[in-house]
């Protein structure tokens, strides 16, 4: 199995996109299997978006159920978190549900947002990271819906670790 992320970041997507398409083409014959992960730049979608060639099968993360990315999501933070209690002894509780359930719902469908909230709070020094999570969860309750683009808590976040950096 051969995994590939970040195409979309290269400087050369036409020479990716056609690397991609040999693969695709080739598919069949390898005694390998693929697997792509990208967002959707326009040149790589030309080539992932072509009729099914041989065995291609494609997964196109915004038609997965919300519910599923956010069990997942919620899964994820869990046991990220359950790391960061055992380093501070005195949070055996924490985050309790309903700070864990907010995160999720801040996460929405971004794993992105789940994955650095981890980040900025499990990196925090002792009872910093309370704080932290205090900080996160107490971003407006109005980022947490009605029409907003999906990145909007994603922006928030960002905000409050290059605040909390330049606080240092």
């Amino acid at each position: 199995i051969i995994a590939c992320d970040g195409f979309e970041e290269c400087d050369r997507i036409p020479e990716i996109a056609e690397l991609l398409s040999l693969f695709l083409d080739s598919s069949e014959s390898l005694p390998i299997k693929l697997f792509i992960s990208s967002r959707p730049e326009r040149e790589l979608q030309g080539v992932l978006g072509l009729p099914n060639p041989n065995n291609v099968e494609r997964l196109l993360l915004h038609n997965v159920e919300k519910d599923l990315i956010s069990a997942d999501i919620k899964l994820f933070k869990q046991r990220y978190f359950e790391g960061v209690a055992v380093k501070f002894v005195d949070q055996s509780q924490w985050p309790s549900d309903s700070e864990l359930d907010v995160l999720v719902r801040k996460s929405g469908s971004l794993f992105i947002y789940a994955a650095t909230v981890c980040s900025f709070i499990g990196s925090a020094y002792k009872d910093a990271a309370r704080l932290r999570m205090s900080e996160v969860i107490g971003q407006t309750a109005s980022e947490l819906g009605g029409g907003r683009s999906p990145y909007h808590c994603l922006d928030s976040l960002y905000s409050t670790i290059l605040t909390a950096a330049s606080n240092r």
